[in-house]
C-alpha cells in the first residue's frame, strides 16, 4: 500500500527502535514538561482486513469453524488493541468512512483513514501516526511510526520525522513532493507514468517547478486554472524526460516522455490525492459482546490503565482505595529482562498483582444496565485480581515498600534491583497570576492570587 519505493528511499532518515521503549521515552519527556501523554493516530482498517484474511486463509485450507473458533476475527482485532493499551500513549483509532474512494489500482479500496489521520496530524490532534501505508506523508503527516516489518521482532518499528529528511529544502519531502511521487511514480489510485518508475520520479522531484505546478493544479479552486497548470506541467515534464535538460536523470527517457499524454494525470484522480474526504464520514457501529470484551481485555487493559494512573502527578500524594493507582498493587512477583516487548537488561520489568475490584464493579454495572440483567453473569465476580507487567523503574517509584519486600524474599535479585534508577517525573508547574476582585462592606478589595497547575491539579496561593 502507498507509494512503492518510498519507504526504501527515506529509510536512512529513520530511527529503528523498540516501540515500547520509544513510547516510554516520549511519554517521560512530555510528562516532565507538564504535557499529556503522546497521542498516536492509528489507521485500524488494515487490521480488520488482515484479521479477516488470516481466518479466511485458514478456512480455505480446510480449518473448520470449531478449529478457528467463533469470532476469531474479533479476537485478532482485540489482541492488537490490547498491545496498544500496554503502551504509555493515548491511542486515537480511525476507521474508514463510507465516503472512501471506490477504486485503488482497479481494486476495491478499504478506505482512506490515512487521509483523516493526516488532517488530524496537521491540526495537532495527534502527535504521531502508526501505519504501514506510505501515503500518509502525502496527506501532510510529519511524524510517522511505521508498523513493525520483521516477523521475528514485532516490537521493532521505524520512526520518521519529515523535518529530519534530506533534501527538505528543495521541497522533495513536502506535501507537494509526496504528491508528485505518488502521481508520477505510482500509488494507490494509479499506476503512475508508464515506463518511468519510482527512481526516475525521485530524480525528477528535485525540480521545484514540477512540484509546485502539480500541487497548484490539484488544489486550484476552478477547473480552468487547474487545466492550465497541468498543460504547462506536462510540457516541462515531457521536455525533462526527453532531453534531461537539468541533468537530474541518469539518462534521457524518451519512451516515458511519450507517455505524458494530454490526460495524464486525470484531474479527478489527482484530486483524490489532494482533496480526500476527511472528518464527517459516518462509521457503521459494530456489534460487540460486551461481557466477552471485559474478560478478554482483563489481562491487558488493566496494564494500560494502571500505568496511566501511576504516571499522574498526584499518584503518590492522594491515597486512593479505588481505581488502578498505587493502592491497587498487591505484590511484586518477579523481575524480568525478556519475554515482554521492550524488556531488556537495560529496561527490565516487574510482574505485579493488582486488585481490580472497583474497575470490575463499574464495568459490570454498565453491562447489567445495558442487558437488563438482575444478576451478574456467573464467574465475573471472581475476576478481581490480575498479574501484569510494568517497567521496574516505575514500580520502584510507585511501590517502594513492596519492592523492598520482594528483595528480602529474593536476595539474589537485590543488587540488580538496586542498580535500577527509580522513575522520577518532575512535572513542570504552569503558573498563572491573576487579580481577583472581592467586594465587601468597606469597598472593593483587590486580592492577588496565583494558580499553580501541576498536571491536572490546580493549587491556589493567596499572595496578598
Amino acid at each position: 500500500m502507498g507509494i512503492p519505493g518510498l519507504w526504501k528511499a527515506i529509510f536512512p532518515t529513520c530511527e529503528e527502535t523498540s516501540l515500547m521503549q520509544f513510547a516510554w521515552r516520549e511519554a517521560m519527556d512530555r510528562l516532565q514538561q507538564g504535557d499529556r501523554l503522546p497521542v498516536v493516530g492509528i489507521d485500524a482498517t488494515p487490521w480488520i482486513f488482515e484479521a479477516q484474511n488470516a481466518i479466511l486463509g485458514k478456512r480455505k485450507r480446510g480449518a473448520s469453524l470449531a478449529t478457528t473458533g467463533k469470532g476469531a476475527e474479533q479476537i485478532i482485532w482485540l489482541t492488537r488493541m490490547e498491545q496498544l493499551a500496554e503502551l504509555p500513549i493515548i491511542p486515537f483509532v480511525v476507521l474508514d468512512g463510507p465516503g472512501r474512494p471506490i477504486e485503488k489500482r482497479k481494486t476495491r479500496a478499504p478506505g482512506e483513514a490515512d487521509a483523516e489521520l493526516g488532517h488530524l496530524s496537521q491540526a495537532g490532534v495527534v502527535d504521531y501516526v502508526l501505519t504501514g501505508d506510505s501515503d500518509i506523508f502525502m496527506f501532510g503527516t510529519t511524524k510517522v511510526i511505521r508498523s513493525p516489518q520483521r516477523s521475528e521482532n514485532r516490537d521493532l518499528v521505524e520512526i520518521y520525522d519529515v523535518s529530519n529528511m534530506k533534501n527538505r529544502s528543495s521541497g522533495l519531502f513536502s506535501p507537494a513532493g509526496f504528491l508528485f511521487l505518488a502521481v508520477v511514480g505510482g500509488a494507490d489510485y494509479s499506476g503512475g507514468l508508464k515506463e518511468c518508475g519510482f527512481d526516475t520520479a525521485l530524480q525528477l522531484a528535485e525540480r521545484r517547478d514540477l512540484l509546485d505546478l502539480l500541487y497548484y493544479a490539484a488544489h486550484a479552486s476552478q477547473e480552468r486554472q487547474a487545466m492550465a497548470a497541468l498543460k504547462q506541467w506536462r510540457k516541462i515534464l515531457r521536455d525533462e524526460l526527453a532531453n534531461n535538460q537539468s541533468g537530474l536523470l541518469n539518462s534521457r527517457r524518451p519512451s516515458a516522455a511519450s507517455n505524458v499524454t494530454d490526460d495524464f494525470p486525470d484531474l479527478k484522480t489527482l484530486r483524490l490525492y489532494a482533496k480526500p474526504l476527511t472528518t464527517g464520514s459516518n462509521i457503521v457501529p459494530a456489534v460487540w459482546d460486551l461481557f466477552a470484551i471485559v474478560r478478554r481485555f482483563s489481562s491487558s487493559v488493566w496494564t494500560g490503565t494502571c500505568l496511566r494512573e501511576l504516571l499522574k502527578p498526584t499518584a503518590r500524594i492522594i491515597k486512593r482505595y479505588d481505581g488502578l493507582g498505587c493502592q491497587s498493587i498487591r505484590t511484586v512477583n518477579k523481575l524480568i529482562f525478556s519475554g515482554k516487548p521492550g524488556a531488556s537488561a537495560e529496561f527490565p520489568f516487574f510482574t505485579i498483582d493488582i486488585w481490580v475490584q472497583s474497575e470490575i464493579t463499574a464495568a459490570l454495572s454498565a453491562y447489567m444496565a445495558e442487558k437488563n440483567l438482575d444478576h451478574p453473569p456467573s464467574g465475573i465476580l471472581d475476576l478481581q485480581s490480575f498479574r501484569i507487567s510494568l517497567p521496574a523503574s516505575l514500580i520502584i517509584q510507585a511501590a517502594p515498600g513492596l519492592v523492598d519486600e520482594y528483595c528480602r524474599e529474593n536476595p539474589r535479585r537485590h543488587n540488580q534491583v538496586q542498580s535500577i534508577t527509580p522513575l522520577k517525573i518532575e512535572h513542570k508547574p504552569v503558573i498563572k497570576e491573576e487579580v481577583f476582585d472581592l467586594t465587601g462592606p468597606d469597598g472593593d478589595v483587590q486580592t492577588h492570587y496565583r494558580i499553580i497547575k501541576v498536571g491536572n491539579t490546580d493549587q491556589i496561593e493567596i499572595l496578598d
